[in-house]
This record gives C-alpha cells, sequence and structure tokens, in this order.
C-alpha cells in the first residue's frame, strides 16, 4: 500500500530547476572589492511579529590596517529606522572573520537587526549605511507586507481538517492525503484531484476521531473543486462551525485585507497557516475564476482553504510549486480555484450520491479536465503503469485534440507526458497551450527552459523577457534571462538579473555560482573569492566547483576579443 499527499503537479509544473525564497539581498557593485548585502528573513509579517534583517559585508583588505579601518567605518555605520512603523528589539554584531581564499585575504562580517513592525501596511525595511574610503554604503530597502487577523481567523482552523483518500486501481490500493474545509453541518469542500475515483474518504476530527464518508454532493473538475457529505452529527458534536464566503469580487482582493492571503492546511499530517502577497488581477486565462498568490505550499495542502484575514474563504487551493533541494530556486506561487460557482451549483441538489457513482457519472466523465486531473493524481503518488491509467491517458489525448482553445489542458497534457518521459510530445503540447492562449505563462516560461537547455541563447533571452513581466514568475524568468546571458557572453548585463535572484533567494547556490563566473569574465577576481567563501557556508559543493574554475584557466568562462575599428580610409584605397 502507498500511502502519499496528493498534489497537482500537473497543473503547473513550475519547479524544473527555478522556483521559493525567504528573503531579498541587496547587491550594489560599489568600489573594486567591498561587497555589501542585507536581507530579510520574511517578507509578509503580522504586526508585532519579530523580524530579522541582517547585513553582510565581504571584503579583500590589503593589509590588517585597511581591515581595521573597515571595522571602525562599519561600527560607526547605522541603520537609518523609522520609528513610526518599526522597533529595534536588539542588535547582534558579529566579530568579523577573516579567511584566505585561493591565496587572497577575504574578510567577512554579520549584522542582524531584530525589528517589530508596528502598523499594517506595505512598508520598506530599514535602510544600513556606513561610509568608508571616502565612499558611502548603503544596503537596499527590502518591500514587506505587514498584515493584522482578527481573532475569527484563528477560529476558523478548527473547521479546516486533514482528510485521506482511499482507493482501490485493480486491486491496488492507494491513499492521498489532503486537507478539506466545512462549509455547512453536512458538506466538507476540497480539491477534486484528490479524492478523485475514492471509495471512501477518511476524516480526522480536531478530536482525533475519524469519520468515514462515501457520499459526495458534487463534483466540479472543471474547478477542481469536490464537495463531500459529512454526517451532521459529528460535526455537531466537535462543535465545529462552519467557514463563510468573503464578498464574491473575482481575484481584485480580499475586502479589507490588503494585499495578504492565507492558507491553512494540513500538509505532511501537520496543520500550518502560511501568509503571502496576492498577485492582484493575474489570470492564467481570460475570464478563468482562480486567484494566484505567493502562499508556500506543501503536499497535503491541496484542497485547504485561501482565507483573508477575517477567517473568510476565498478560493479553494488546486496546486503550486515545491522546490526541493539546495539547488532549486523556490519561487513560491499558490494557485486557487474560486468555489462560487460550485456552491451555486450545491443550492439545487437534495441528496449526496456515492462517490463511485459521482465520479463515474457522465456530466463529470465529460469534463475534459476530469481525465487529466485523474492522471496527474495516479502520477503523483508514484502508481506504475496499469490499466485504468493507459485507458485515461488515451481519454487526455483526445479531449486535448476536441478542445484546442483550453490552454490550461493542454499544459496539464504536456506535465503528464513531461512526467511520463515524453519530452516531445510535452513541448507539442505546451506550444499548444501559447497558441489557444498566447497570454499563457506557464507554457511559455517551460518553454523558455528548453530553448535554454537546448542553447538557443537569444530565443531563450527573448522568451525570458517577456515572462519577466508576469509577478509570479519574475524571478524565474530573472535567473532563465541571466543564464541566457551568459550563454550570449553579457556577463555584465547578467549580473543585474542574477543580482535580483539573489535578492529574492540568498540560499540558492547556482546564482552565487554564476555572479562569480561573471566576476571572473569581466576581470573582477576579488569578488568571486569573496562570493567562493560564501558558497562555502551555504553549499560545500558549489564551493568545489567554483574553486576548480577559479584553479584552471581553461575552465573560467569565455569573453568576447574586442576588435579595434577598421580604418576606413584605408579601406576605401585598397584594391
Amino acid at each position: 500500500m502507498r500511502t502519499r499527499s496528493g498534489y497537482t503537479a500537473a497543473l503547473f509544473l513550475l519547479t524544473v530547476w527555478m522556483g521559493h525564497g525567504p528573503a531579498g539581498w541587496a547587491l550594489p557593485l560599489h568600489g573594486p572589492s567591498l561587497q555589501l548585502f542585507s536581507s530579510i528573513d520574511q517578507r509578509a509579517v503580522g504586526v508585532g511579529e519579530p523580524l530579522v534583517l541582517s547585513v553582510l559585508i565581504y571584503a579583500s583588505p590589503g593589509t590588517p590596517d585597511e581591515e581595521q579601518s573597515l571595522r571602525r567605518s562599519v561600527e560607526e555605520g547605522r541603520l537609518r529606522i523609522d520609528s513610526l512603523h518599526f522597533k529595534l528589539l536588539r542588535t547582534e554584531t558579529g566579530e568579523g572573520v577573516r579567511d584566505v581564499v585561493e591565496g587572497v585575504d577575504v574578510f567577512s562580517l554579520t549584522i542582524r537587526y531584530i525589528l517589530r513592525a508596528r502598523h499594517a501596511g506595505v512598508i520598506r525595511s530599514p535602510v544600513f549605511e556606513f561610509a568608508h574610503g571616502g565612499k558611502t554604503f548603503r544596503s537596499t530597502p527590502h518591500r514587506l507586507d505587514v498584515y493584522s487577523v482578527s481573532p475569527d481567523f484563528f477560529r476558523a482552523g478548527q473547521s479546516i481538517l486533514p482528510i485521506m483518500a482511499e482507493t482501490k486501481n485493480g486491486g491496488s490500493p492507494r491513499q492521498i492525503a489532503g486537507t478539506a474545509f466545512l462549509i455547512s453541518e453536512d458538506a466538507l469542500v476540497t480539491s477534486f484531484h484528490v479524492v478523485v475515483d475514492a471509495d471512501r474518504v477518511n476524516v480526522t476530527l480536531p478530536n482525533g476521531q475519524v469519520v468515514t464518508t462515501r457520499k459526495a454532493w458534487l463534483a466540479d473538475p472543471f474547478q477542481d473543486i469536490a464537495i463531500l457529505h459529512i454526517d451532521p452529527q459529528y460535526v455537531r458534536r466537535a462543535r465545529l462551525m462552519p467557514l463563510s464566503m468573503a464578498p464574491d469580487e473575482g481575484n481584485t482582493g480580499p475586502e479589507g485585507g490588503g494585499d495578504v492571503v492565507f492558507t491553512y492546511g494540513w500538509p505532511l499530517g501537520k496543520q500550518r497557516s502560511t501568509a503571502g502577497i496576492l498577485y492582484r488581477d493575474v489570470l492564467p486565462q481570460p475570464n478563468e475564476r482562480a486567484w494566484i498568490s505567493a502562499n508556500p505550499l506543501l503536499p497535503g495542502d491541496s484542497g485547504g482553504p485561501l482565507l483573508d484575514r477575517y477567517g473568510r474563504v476565498l478560493a479553494v487551493i488546486s496546486s503550486g510549486t515545491v522546490g526541493r533541494g539546495a539547488d532549486v530556486l523556490r519561487e513560491n506561487v499558490c494557485f486557487a480555484t474560486d468555489l462560487h460557482p460550485s456552491l451555486a451549483r450545491l443550492d439545487r441538489i437534495k441528496h449526496p450520491r456515492r462517490l463511485k457513482t459521482l465520479f463515474r457519472d457522465q456530466s463529470v466523465e465529460a469534463e475534459p479536465r476530469t481525465h487529466a486531473l485523474r492522471v496527474s493524481s495516479y502520477l503523483s503518488i508514484g502508481n506504475p503503469i496499469f490499466p485504468q491509467l493507459i485507458e485515461s491517458l488515451a481519454e487526455v489525448q483526445a479531449a486535448a485534440r476536441e478542445n484546442t482553445g483550453d490552454a490550461r489542458l493542454h499544459f496539464m497534457r504536456g506535465a503528464i507526458l513531461e512526467m511520463l518521459g515524453n519530452g516531445t510530445e510535452a513541448r507539442a503540447s505546451y506550444e499548444a497551450a501559447l497558441t489557444a492562449n498566447p497570454g499563457y505563462f506557464p507554457a511559455a516560461y517551460v518553454l523558455a527552459l528548453y530553448d535554454l537547455r537546448q542553447g538557443a541563447y537569444s530565443a531563450a533571452r527573448e522568451e525570458f523577457e517577456r515572462i519577466h513581466s508576469y509577478l509570479p514568475y519574475r524571478h524565474l524568468a530573472s535567473y532563465g534571462l541571466a543564464v541566457s546571458l551568459i550563454g550570449r557572453l553579457e556577463y555584465r548585463e547578467a549580473v543585474e538579473h542574477i543580482t535580483a535572484v539573489i535578492q529574492y533567494d540568498p540560499h540558492f547556490a547556482p546564482a552565487w555560482f554564476d555572479l562569480a563566473r561573471c566576476y571572473l569574465a569581466l576581470g573582477d577576481e576579488p569578488r568571486a573569492r569573496q562570493i567562493m567563501h560564501r558558497l562555502e557556508e551555504i553549499n560545500p559543493r558549489w564551493a568545489s566547483h567554483l574553486r576548480q574554475v577559479i584553479r584552471i584557466p581553461a575552465l573560467r568562462p569565455i569573453t568576447r576579443i574586442e576588435l579595434p575599428p577598421a580604418n576606413l580610409a584605408s579601406l576605401e584605397n585598397w584594391h
């Protein structure tokens, strides 16, 4: 028996080798060897909650006297803090470390400021400033969304429950974990892809009691929503209150909630809540009721609610990005679908139906996205190829041929084919998604990755520049653009975009490695060695790679040879 968490990677497969980051790092290019970085440990923070601003300084002082001079300059520096918005709780200053990296002295110093935000709103973090060598050095301010929530928000967690869907496929049992939430004393909302084809769904109540249901009110595969039936006597005994809906205002932002929205789910068997910035008016397809935010998701969050600060339901979590490992740029992207269309249908239903009957209903089977969600659900738990999967995959192929205008369906088909190892057909599906909707940026991003891997750097550069305008993918596109520029030997331009990536995720080692390579190509070896010192702290494997590049001339990046301008006068006289 397999037990995994339901998570529809096929909906928006964005993790590839870039995708989340906790903070921002500023990388202004001051002087020949001094680098100043700053970071915040979170982008959305509650009023009164602690926030950490870190300042990191790297330099290559030539003598001990120069090092002491730098120390004094930093000690005399100050944090420009707006007391209206922040309270400084304490300052933690490191002693400073001097190291020899490949024959060059590298000095590093870290300062941590623990702050508390006083008021809700969108503000900028304080700036650290110091003067040294006749120059003034300043860290870059970082955007911070400060929010407050009502007491009702915390009470909502009692009505958000873990579920386990159990299914038998040809005698092979499988289990998928997810999240569900009460909208009435006899109705639980979750994701369609979590419970598709389930024989029964086990619901764990706050008191630990497990309630089993084999019925559902409706299945809406187009919106990836299912509404399960639950015996109301258990809900009443547990004194659970259904969640209320936020005003139906599309995806223009939660009333009274600012730009921050919240998830509340059961990933990996533990309840947790996350805060993320809402991408207002960003839709993958025109006229599709969906929300996109920067909430970090984990397997098991699917089916949970996207909430405003009052604990009211905005949408249902459908999918997101999952970054795994130190070599993945983890850009948080959460996709949630509007519940209102499904609720409008629920009002017309008098009796629940058995799960197996509902999932094989003609209206459900006829929906083109049903089979794509079914296949992606099977593949998400690592099921081997079996007759039901092959049959459903054939249905996905047929649905894609018949629904040429559904960009999301084509994208899901492409992601499924990619998981099955068919890259050629997957690319054709992504191209079909863009044909259906030229603005469907998930497909545009994946196609740009294809061109980048094939060495088509100019084409990739144009594609990433276009994708960069879409806020949910900005950092992914920045790194893709930087790698494209490096492929074109445009190192100085690449530095700017790599900097944007490091501002977003300071622990993404490949970006630091590529930044050092750019410095080597530009003749700035001291900075490259400083970065190797940084890599030793966050990822020794990448530090080892960089050490080899520095030591072996043949591994250094290629640079263009600037030819002298032609003497046109002499050319005109040449016969």
